[in-house]
């Protein structure tokens, strides 16, 4: 017996020293500097770089305990433009944070080290021109990828088995491409606040785990045609189509909403509300918590009494 207690008890200490182990280099790494969590994390931030080239030498050339980093952080910098080929070396992060920089360019393999362990991908409030999208199979694991408010203009064909949400909002994006998309998983895209010249109806209608989609601010225009807009998704309950200058619907333009899908129509143009196009949107969200959103729009009379006398009480106001 002793022997084997004597062994566990070894056993033990080797896990705690393990478990207590530091994920940071012992040595100062300017302009970055790396800090540890209690649960062990590590997070590099790099802030302070006067560009691309300081971060690389510090990364780089430190003796890291582990390659495994939690986080990656660049934020509120106007130095670093680019982000070039090996620039992290051999690191690899589960999250990647830029924020609020005047980056421009990422060059396709810079993030290649961590696409075993990259969960969450975030490059905003930055001027990226072109995203690397052609990579996302190569991340086994990536759930989320924002990119809300840079200078992107369009976007090519996605392919991604992990990707749960796409954060594309204000850009410059003008073109989705259709043919080929594979993001079986994703649950939500934001394409709000670009000058789309026509909406992604193919992609849309592909994604049969969708919850949330935001177009508002997307340039769609006075008519919605029949087909715009074909959900396939039993999950979703968000179809966001504010500030789009919408005056009028023809039949099945929106088509697959569902008893818990809130249709948000908010600040358009739509005077008037064509019952043999709306009542059955609004018999279908009666049975659930559906809501169809017209808050400051100026309803005539006559829809206002559409609305009125369904079931429930389905938009939360008219102007």
């Amino acid at each position: 017996m002793i022997p084997s207690v004597a062994l566990l008890l070894l056993s033990l200490f080797a896990l705690a020293a393990r478990t207590t182990e530091p994920a940071c280099p012992t040595e100062v790494i300017r302009p970055c500097d790396c800090g540890e969590y209690s649960s062990g994390n590590a997070k590099v931030n790099c802030s302070s770089a006067r560009g691309s080239v300081e971060i690389s030498s510090a990364l780089r050339n430190a003796p890291w305990p582990s390659s495994h980093i939690w986080q990656f952080e660049l934020a509120d910098n106007t130095e670093v433009k680019d982000l070039p080929e090996g620039v992290f070396g051999s690191l690899s992060f589960e999250k990647i944070l830029i924020y609020n920089t005047t980056l421009r360019t990422i060059h396709s393999s810079s993030i290649l080290s961590s696409r075993d362990r990259l969960v969450d991908l975030t490059i905003a409030h930055s001027r990226l021109e072109v995203f690397p999208f052609h990579l996302l199979p190569a991340f086994s694991v990536l759930k989320k990828l924002w990119l809300q408010n840079n200078s992107l203009t369009s976007v090519p064909v996605l392919k991604s088995e992990s990707l749960e949400v796409l954060y594309l909002y204000s850009n410059r994006i003008t073109r989705v491409e259709e043919d080929g998309w594979a993001t079986p998983n994703l649950r939500e895209l934001y394409l709000s606040y670009n000058p789309l010249s026509e909406i992604p109806s193919a992609v849309i209608t592909g994604l049969t785990n969708l919850e949330k989609f935001y177009c508002s601010g997307c340039n769609l225009g006075g008519t919605l045609p029949s087909g715009f807009l074909v959900f396939r998704s039993k999950a979703l309950r968000l179809v966001s189509l504010w500030k789009n200058g919408i005056a009028r619907l023809d039949p099945g333009a929106i088509v697959g909403l569902r008893a818990d899908t809130t249709l948000e129509l908010t600040w358009n143009n739509v005077a008037h509300l064509n019952e043999g196009i709306f009542r059955p949107m609004l018999e279908v969200m009666s049975h659930g918590i559906g809501l169809l959103d017209l808050e400051d729009t100026k309803l005539d009379s006559d829809s206002q009494g559409t609305v009125m006398s369904t079931n429930s009480f389905l938009y939360s106001s008219v102007g």
